[in-house]
């Protein structure tokens, strides 16, 4: 009875000793994402996550596109803005893991004729940053090889207090 009274003990002594060392809430950070593609006059897109520190965030935002298959059967792409991000906050530092693929249809020139299937045009980047809280910090730079196009992906993350 002693050692199960004595092993309580020292079990409870030990959850609180952890629970003392691990923040009550891990913090929440607003990530504002902008994206310019400088082949439009530099036209920006603006899109915001709310994510707790070791949390993740998705957006997916587009069009599905449909195409034929063999004539009488139709698929349906996906084009538009996947987004994931995960976020690790420690010590004042911010880690920031991206995942971005952009894709669109590509119109085929007016004299050409149109192809069966959708020509499309695609971005896929994945990285991993440290960002400064509070600063607007450019993440990714990238010049399509395929085209006169630019793309400038930003991010500004501003600690929450809920």
């Amino acid at each position: 009875m002693k050692l199960s009274v004595a092993l309580a003990a020292v079990f409870v002594a030990a959850v609180g000793a952890l629970a003392q060392d691990q923040p009550a809430t891990m913090p929440v950070y607003k990530l504002d994402f902008t994206f310019r593609d400088n082949d439009n006059g530099a036209k920006a897109r603006h899109f915001s996550l709310i994510v707790q520190s070791n949390g993740k965030g998705t957006l997916r935002l587009g069009n599905r596109v449909p195409y034929s298959t063999n004539g009488t059967q139709w698929n349906f792409f996906d084009a538009g803005l996947n987004l994931d991000c995960r976020l690790h906050a420690e010590n004042g530092r911010l880690d920031l893991h991206t995942e971005v693929e952009i894709s669109s249809v590509v119109q085929a020139e007016k004299s050409a004729p149109q192809p069966p299937s959708p020509t499309v045009a695609q971005l896929r980047l994945t990285l991993d940053s440290v960002v400064p809280p509070g600063k607007a910090v450019t993440i990714a730079s990238i010049d399509d090889p395929a085209s006169p196009r630019k793309f400038d992906i930003e991010v500004i993350a501003t600690k929450q207090s809920y």
